[in-house]
């Protein structure tokens, strides 16, 4: 069962990235996994060996398969996975982010994560124009398949990340910059941002259309100050 408690810390950073092709610091990263999710997740702790600790495990993607000697991964969307607007979820949804996040126009930091692609590095550098020639592609509605240039034995890591989660391009087309605006955000984790009050703190409230299991914790406020917070 849900605690009607909230938690509060601090997470010690006025300013938090909520564009997660972006976000580079670890504050806006504790946000953006508790509104977002990629392919894969890490879980805390594990019965069994320390070998089983931080491993990825599925998330957006119930499963996945790899071939051609570990550089051809193909993974299979959870059903009925919706984003917060009623959108469902689309391997589209992992290219348009993948292509937002290798464009040269983006200039994001977190585009090395993924130059293990196919043609990844020329289409950042520029030299390649064209993003279909890139190693992933949605191979149907519910199927997204990725193309390495060699094998990468820490791939599972990498699409848990951040800068990996998927976008909704529709949205960032027609608000521009401010398709981060809390009014304006479409996320599909276990919680959704219900109030951002710009250097003081961001309210998060469990997202009941979750996939997943409900959070314990229904309100989390994370205080964007650096002082401590009353005893």
């Amino acid at each position: 069962c849900s605690s009607d408690r909230p938690l509060q810390f601090n997470l010690g950073n006025e300013a938090v990235q909520i564009d997660w092709t972006r976000a580079i610091d670890t504050s806006s990263g504790v946000v953006l996994d508790n509104i977002m999710e990629g392919l894969t997740s890490y879980v805390d702790s594990l019965p069994g060996s320390e070998a089983d600790l931080l491993r990825p495990m599925p998330a957006l993607a119930s499963s996945w398969s790899v071939s051609e000697g570990g550089k051809v991964y193909r993974f299979h969307l959870r059903p009925g996975v919706f984003w917060s607007d009623g959108v469902e979820l689309e391997a589209k949804h992992f290219v348009d982010a993948w292509e937002r996040l290798l464009n040269p126009a983006t200039a994001s930091a977190n585009a090395y994560q993924l130059l293990g692609l196919e043609n990844a590095a020329a289409y950042v550098s520029g030299k390649l124009k064209n993003f279909s020639s890139v190693g992933v592609s949605a191979v149907d509605r519910h199927t997204l398949e990725v193309r390495l240039r060699r094998p990468v034995p820490y791939f599972l890591h990498l699409v848990a990340s951040a800068a990996t989660f998927p976008v909704r391009k529709d949205l960032i087309e027609k608000f521009g910059d401010q398709w981060v605006d809390p009014e304006n955000l479409v996320t599909l984790g276990p919680y959704r941002i219900a109030e951002w009050k710009q250097g003081e703190r961001i309210v998060l409230r469990a997202y009941p259309g979750y996939h997943g299991k409900r959070p314990k914790i229904s309100t989390v406020i994370c205080r964007l100050i650096a002082e401590p917070l009353p005893a």
